[in-house]
Parts: structure tokens; C-alpha cells; sequence
């Protein structure tokens, strides 16, 4: 496992911040035809109802009687008529003799095949039931989902055993520059890592490549239980129609080890699709999470000059990727579990029972149909009792839909001490939602897909070729500002800087290829 981490001090008129960005990873029914009823015409052009019958009525006709005085007529006493009988002989009928046809008797044994009892369908137990080459699909709830988006469930599929890259899974885009999200899901009981090791174009150009990953220009990060990968991920990447192949890795180790080995395990594999944004301005909705009341209700942030402050930031830093904060629904988090994850301990653990998967997992318990974004705020997010981070993404490339998993969410930690100074100082909250807004809008490219420039010991760099990265001495440890200053400058730069604001234009690129995002009139 890999983080990223760096503390800074916040100089201004407020107190120190330790501000840390951390990133866990290496980062149709076909309707029926309706029977036509019709009536026919009769020729004379009535209309003939079934179940009617037309009855036929003559008048009888009236004769005047008969006052003319009657014929006198002779008897006829002529020869009566003599009739000759018929003596011929009469007609013999020969009898039939031959034998009946009884013909060919039908042997033809019975039909004994299978009752039809209409179209097979997976009954998810691992098998192929209606034979069409996937696995369970259909099998997996599909994540909520905005309007425009399509989920396309592409079954299960085994790992197996070996150094060799993750089985290939096919899914169709289909139309250029589709937004395309492919997501794995582990299913088996036994937690591993699970990545995006292969991803292969129409015309079978490889993108991403299982033995060199750090080096791919489509890597998407690792994570425990479930992963994503981002197409086109560097503008670079054309996004064409037609089939495009991915795999998923389970493994126990991360994609930065050489030869990295598959463990056995199934994964469910998905493609979560949007149309192209164009040149449409575009909104990611939220929901946001007071966690045990930090640093204030929810009632009271939502109307909070701190809060504008840091929207405010946050879609001026977005504004030239055409990105800004839609919907916004806040909740409290109190009893057990805001006392429970007000501070969120081990954020390094990135485990399904670390303290920050518990926390992710509120999401699916307080709004289990959202299709936001989750943005957690606690106290602190510490290590070993230790403040360690001043925000952290679930997923590098997350799914705003997928509710309580560590996929939809980002988490940051805003002291209530911190905020109780700062608010004293500046009553108008510019300081401090600054600072704030910056870090959710960091967080936020993330989510989006964007990897920082440069890592923190410098094992990583970004894949989008016009951000600036650093080449340090070959001493250096630690990738920090002053060694980086032209990188230091963006705002996914992994290190708090005040001045961290850049977004360049390939970044704008890759986060508005992410199907999360709601295009705008």
C-alpha cells in the first residue's frame, strides 16, 4: 500500500492546519405485438358485430277477394294416363374384396423433451444458466442512478491462480466520446485488492497493461472489495465506439510490485455509462455528512457564511473544466455513530473493517437511494492517534451512486477548534472556506479520476501529458513544494499550497469524461 502524505502550515492570521491530501492507491421487454382487433365490412357497407344476428321479416301480401261469378267447365272424361312397370333386371352390385388399408403404423416414439416453460435467466449461483457466455449477470443491483446514465451488469468472473493479467471482459460503447466508468466488485468472502490491470481498445490498442501499470496512461487505483477504471483516463485516449476490453485484477499485493499474482476470488464487472458532456456545462450533486455535529449541525452549515465560502471556492477552481457543486443535502450524524466516527482513526488501513470503511458505509443507512456524491466531515482523520490527513477519496474514479460503499464518497476533516478560531478572526468565513473549499475540490478530482502530478516520493506521476511534474535530486525522499515548484501550483498537487489552484486543460478533459457528472441546460 502506498499514501500520500505531507503537512503544511496554514500562514495567515489563523493557527496552524496540518493539511494532508491523502489517495489510497498506487492511487428493452420487447413488448408483445398487441393483436389488432378489426371489424369487417360487409359489401352493402354495414358493419357486421360479432355475437349479432340480423333476422329477415317479410310483409305478407293482401289480395281483394274474388266477386266474378265462376267459369263453367266440361268434365275431362278422356283416357285415364297407363303406366308400364319396369321390368328390366334389376342392378347388381359386385362386393368390394380387397383388403382395408390399414397403412404404415406411426412408431414415432413420444416427445419427452423439457416442458417449455419460457426464456432461461441467471438464477446467480455461478453458472451460465441461459448459456450466452456471461456469468450471473444481471445478478448485482445496478448503483442509483441519475438521468441519462446506463448500467450494464457484465457478470462474474474468476480469477485464477497465477502471475498472469485478470480475466478480459467486454463492454460495447456506443457512441464516440461515450463516458464509460468499468467497476469490479469483489464476491468472494476472502477481502483482497482488487485493480484495473488491462484495458484494450476497438482497434486492440492496449491502454493499460497488468506487468506495467505505474506506466499505463490509463492506470485507475486499487482498492479493497471494489476498483474502478476511468476510459480515456489521459486525453490522449481516444473514447471510440464499439468494444473495448478491461480486466480486473484480485490480488494480495499492489500493482506497483513486480509480477504482481492473482489470488483466486469471482468479481462482479459493470459499465456505468453517461452520454458526452460536449461542451455543456456540467454539476455533481452532494450529500454532506455532519459527523457527530463537526464542526456544527448540519441546519446551522447549510446557512453558514463558511459554507457559501467554500461552494463558492470550490466552483471557481472547477469553473475551467466547466464543473460546479449542483444539489447539496446536508445530515446529521449523531448517537453511536458520530461518536463513532468523529474521529476516524487508521486511515491507512484501507480493510473492510477499518474505521474509514465503517464511516463510508453511512451513506447506504441514512440515504441508500442518494445519487450523490457523499462527503463526509469529521474532526480529524488520524493514524495511529495521530492527525495524518485533511481529506481522503474512497476511489480514485468513484461512483456517486453506489451508496455506503467506499466507491461514493470523499471524507474531510474540519476541526471544530480550527473553525471556532478562524470563525473569530474572519466572522466572514473567506479564510477558512478557502482553505476547505480547496481541499473538497481536490478530493474532488480525485473522484473524478485525476491522479496527483506527482506523488510524494515521487514513485508516481501523473499520466495527462500537460501537467507539470518534477525531477528532484536522486537523494530526494520527499517531493515537496520547493522541489516542485511548477507542480506545487495545481490544485492536485499532494501537498496543501495556498496557491495550489491550477486545473489544466487535459485534467478538464478526463474529470468531464466521468459519467457522474449532470450535464447542464
Amino acid at each position: 500500500m502506498s499514501w500520500f502524505r505531507c503537512r503544511s502550515c496554514w500562514e495567515s492570521r489563523a493557527p496552524a492546519l496540518w493539511l494532508t491530501l491523502w489517495l489510497w492507491s498506487g492511487c428493452t421487454t420487447l413488448f408483445p405485438d398487441s393483436g389488432s382487433v378489426t371489424s369487417a365490412d360487409a359489401e352493402d357497407g354495414t358493419t357486421s358485430l360479432p355475437g349479432v344476428v340480423a333476422v329477415e321479416t317479410w310483409q305478407p301480401e293482401v289480395v281483394g277477394a274474388d266477386t266474378s261469378a265462376p267459369d263453367a267447365q266440361v268434365e275431362d272424361v278422356g283416357q285415364a294416363d297407363v303406366v308400364v312397370p319396369d321390368v328390366s333386371a334389376p342392378d347388381v352390385v359386385i362386393p368390394n374384396t380387397a383388403a382395408p388399408d390399414t397403412g404404415a403404423a406411426d412408431t414415432t416414439p413420444p416427445d419427452t423433451g423439457p416442458k417449455d416453460t419460457g426464456p432461461v435467466v441467471e438464477i446467480c449461483d455461478k453458472l451460465d444458466n441461459d448459456g450466452d457466455g456471461l456469468i450471473d449477470e444481471g445478478c448485482l443491483p445496478a448503483p442509483n442512478m441519475i438521468a441519462g446514465q446506463v448500467w450494464v451488469d457484465l457478470g462474474l468472473y474468476e480469477n485464477a491462480l497465477g502471475a498472469q493479467s485478470g480475466p478480459t471482459v467486454y463492454g460495447m460503447l456506443t457512441t464516440k466520446g461515450q463516458r464509460a466508468l468499468a467497476v469490479a466488485r469483489d464476491q468472494s468472502a476472502k477481502a483482497a485488492i482488487i485493480w484495473g490491470d488491462t484495458l484494450t481498445d476497438p482497434k486492440g490498442k492496449s491502454w493499460l497493461s497488468h506487468d506495467k501499470w505505474a506506466t499505463s496512461l490509463n492506470r485507475g487505483g486499487p482498492n479493497v472489495s471494489d476498483a474502478t477504471v476511468l476510459v480515456g483516463a489521459a486525453p490522449q485516449i481516444p473514447v471510440t465506439a464499439g468494444q473495448w476490453a478491461v480486466g480486473f485484477a484480485r490480488t494480495i499485493v499492489l500493482p506497483t510490485a513486480p509480477n504482481p499474482p492473482l489470488v483466486p476470488g469471482w468479481v462482479n464487472v459493470g459499465w456505468l455509462l453517461a452520454a458526452p458532456l460536449g461542451d455543456a456545462k456540467a454539476s455533481i450533486d452532494m450529500d454532506v455528512y455532519m459527523i457527530g455535529g463537526a464542526p456544527m449541525p448540519a441546519a446551522k452549515m447549510a446557512t453558514s457564511s463558511l459554507w457559501k465560502v467554500m461552494v463558492a471556492r470550490l466552483n471557481k477552481l472547477w469553473a475551467p473544466a466547466k464543473v460546479q457543486v449542483g444539489d447539496v443535502t446536508f445530515t446529521d450524524v449523531l448517537g453511536d455513530d458520530g461518536k463513532k466516527y468523529l474521529y476516524v482513526d487508521g486511515i491507512s488501513q484501507s480493510t473492510e473493517g477499518s474505521e474509514l470503511t465503517g464511516l463510508m458505509k453511512l451513506g447506504a443507512k441514512y440515504r441508500p437511494k442518494s445519487t450523490a456524491l457523499s462527503l463526509y466531515i469529521v474532526a480529524a482523520l488520524l493514524d495511529e492517534d495521530k492527525p495524518a490527513a485533511a481529506g481522503i477519496t474512497g476511489q480514485l474514479g468513484g461512483v456517486a451512486g453506489m451508496a455506503g460503499s467506499r466507491l461514493s464518497g470523499v471524507t474531510v476533516a474540519i476541526p471544530l477548534d480550527e473553525v471556532n478560531k478562524g470563525m473569530t478572526l474572519d466572522p466572514t468565513g473567506e479564510l477558512l472556506g478557502d482553505v476547505y473549499g480547496a481541499v473538497i475540490g481536490h478530493e474532488l478530482g480525485h473522484f473524478l479520476g485525476l491522479w496527483h502530478p506527482v506523488e510524494s516520493d515521487g514513485e508516481l506521476i501523473d499520466p495527462i501529458g500537460d501537467t507539470a511534474t518534477c525531477k528532484p535530486p536522486a537523494d530526494t525522499k520527499l517531493y515537496t513544494a520547493d522541489l516542485c515548484p511548477d507542480a506545487a501550483k495545481n490544485l492536485m498537487f499532494w501537498a496543501y499550497e495556498p496557491k495550489a489552484s491550477k486545473i489544466t486543460d487535459g485534467q478538464a478533459v478526463v474529470c468531464r469524461r466521468h459519467p457522474s457528472l449532470r450535464a447542464l441546460p
